[in-house]
């Protein structure tokens, strides 16, 4: 009689299969000279749309391959950051400020939520009501941002306004929320690799080479796709993960099973979030701290 676990491996490797099986396929059909490449290379690629939408493309092309990069990071190295969507969503953000005006008004928003989230326990309301209280102190800050770029004429300022104020408030509140369980050190350093991951996609996207490849090659995000299941499944090794603070008190570790509770929290909480700021807030459970690792 055949064992679960005897049955799993093999529809794993099946499933991994398909995933990069399937866009080398394409790839190879679009080569010069088939027959299948005038066809693919028309209908199969996003070639012939108008630059803007390309533009705007680009962030969602990046995604995967983020996320391939932050699951590299988490398991593999097993250096822990603020949760596994942030650093993807902060990369998208930090295109639109620039990198260095993005680091530096996202940690000034950090360390003015870490600030004022003490103050807001105190009130005792319920998780829906602390967040969008933090969100609304953050929308205030940006505003706040905006008008001392116009006082001082520093029109680099004016960029904090296309900064996704979803991803200010999350990346906040995580932080604040470790640094209450786990201690400052442990906050700084998750908060650090965090945006050291979303310094690294952004320079990522930047690359003209790689924007290119993907606009021409959309079906290597099926195949990312892939590479994130190989790497949660086969490269868990962690080889870095004594340089992780120790935190004060022992948090919970992170289990296999966070990464679908998370998936839930990103759905209950954010629907769309890009530079135009379309988003959606349904009321969230509130997450515990071993969940943002």
């Amino acid at each position: 009689m055949t064992t679960p676990s005897t049955e799993a491996k093999p529809n794993l490797r099946a499933v991994l299969a398909v995933l990069l099986a399937i866009p080398l396929l394409i790839m190879l059909a679009k080569w010069p000279g088939l027959p299948t490449a005038g066809f693919l290379r028309q209908y199969a690629t996003l070639d012939p749309l108008p630059g803007q939408l390309q533009d705007k493309l680009a962030h969602i092309l990046f995604i995967p391959l983020g996320a391939m990069l932050v699951v590299l990071v988490r398991l593999t190295l097993g250096l822990r950051v603020l949760g596994p969507f942030r650093s993807v969503l902060l990369a998208a953000a930090f295109q639109t400020t620039g990198i260095v005006l993005g680091l530096a008004f996202l940690s000034a928003t950090i360390a003015i939520v870490a600030s004022i989230q003490p103050a807001i326990r105190t009130w005792r309301l319920p998780y829906f009501g602390r967040i969008t209280v933090l969100l609304s102190a953050v929308a205030v800050f940006m505003v706040l941002g905006v008008l001392l770029g116009s006082w001082l004429h520093v029109s680099a300022l004016n960029s904090i306004a296309y900064f996704p104020i979803v991803v200010l408030c999350l990346i906040g509140d995580a932080f604040a929320r470790t640094a209450q369980a786990e201690g400052l050190r442990s906050a700084v350093w998750r908060g650090a690799v965090t945006g050291a991951v979303a310094v690294a996609l952004t320079a990522l996207a930047k690359t003209p080479h790689v924007s290119d490849f993907l606009i021409r090659y959309p079906e290597v995000m099926i195949a990312q796709m892939g590479g994130i299941v190989f790497i949660a499944r086969y490269m868990n090794w962690r080889v870095l993960d004594r340089f992780n603070p120790k935190p004060v008190s022992e948090a919970e570790e992170e289990d296999e099973g966070d990464a679908e509770q998370q998936g839930s929290r990103v759905a209950q909480l954010v629907s769309t979030v890009s530079p135009s700021h379309t988003l959606y807030l349904t009321e969230p459970v509130e997450p515990t701290v071993s969940q943002l690792s």
